[in-house]
Order: C-alpha cells, then structure tokens, then sequence
C-alpha cells in the first residue's frame, strides 16, 4: 500500500441519489415556463381575457425584438408558439427521463435544452438585443444545463437508450 486511503463506497457521495432531483427540476421548469408562454399567447388570441396577469410577456419582448426589422406582429406569435413547442418538448423529455433515471438515457432532452439556450442566444446577436440582459439569462441557462450534465455524468455511468 502506498499510504493513499480510498473511502469506501457506502461513505461517498451518493449523486446518483441526485439524477432525479435535478431531472425532474429542468421538467417543472420547462412546464412553468411552457405554461406561462402559452398563456401570454392565449392572452393574445383572445382566448384568455385581456386581464390575465400570469403571463411570460415575452409575445410583447418578441415583437419588440423583431419590429426594428421590419418582420410584422403576426410573425411574433407564430415564432412565439414555435418555442412553446419546443420548451414542450424538453419538458416531456426530462419529465420521462425523471420518472426512469435509472432506464432511460436523458441525452435528448438535454440536446433539446441546449439547442434552445443557443439558439436564443445567436438570436440575442442577430437581433441587436443584448442591451437588454436577455442574452445573458440565456448564457446562464446553457451553463447551468451543461453543469446539470456535468454532475450527471459524475453520478456514474448513465445509461445506454432503451428501446420500447
């Protein structure tokens, strides 16, 4: 032996306990955020009075975005329900990945994830809207979802895909 002391397994860390913890949280967020786009889009069409209050606002951030541009109001809806999908979709994806941490490889979700953060963020350029902090909440939400995989990956060996 060369003196170094290994601690016994029952005595690390346990961060596989963690996996679903944070799975289940990047879920909920993207429900709450989905929920709250939708909303301010309902609001919107109509289909909500006009004094719903839990709204996202970011129908209103879009248009603004764009409007320097030239693109027409309609169009901020349209690409308002387009993330409204796709935050759908990593909500589904980390929701199901939650549910079988132990069964189910959370890869796409986070693919998803991170596609969305850094789309936004080359729109944050393209746009001209760095001003505005955006961006840098963006940047913040990359990092914090390839900090959540990095831990993952510190939790142990994930699991391969499973096919049903």
């Amino acid at each position: 032996m060369d003196g170094a002391r290994t601690e016994p397994e029952s005595r690390r860390l346990g961060l596989h306990l963690v996996v679903p913890g944070l799975l289940g949280f990047w879920a909920l967020y993207f429900a709450v955020v989905t929920l709250s786009n939708l909303t301010d889009l309902l609001r919107a069409l109509h289909v909500l009075p006009a004094g719903w209050r839990w709204v996202s606002g970011n129908l209103a951030f879009i248009a603004a975005s764009t409007e320097k541009f030239g693109i027409p109001a309609w169009a901020s809806a349209v690409l308002l329900a387009g993330v409204i999908g796709w935050e759908t979709v990593a909500a589904v994806l980390f929701w199901r990945a939650a549910r079988e941490p132990g069964g189910r490889w959370p890869g796409p979700a986070f693919v998803v994830s991170l596609s969305l953060w850094g789309t936004f963020i080359v729109l944050d350029e393209i746009l001209l809207i760095f001003e505005t902090g955006a961006e840098a909440t963006h940047l913040r939400l990359l990092i914090a979802t390839l900090l959540t995989l990095v831990v993952l990956r510190l939790a142990g060996p994930l699991p391969q895909t499973t096919r049903s």
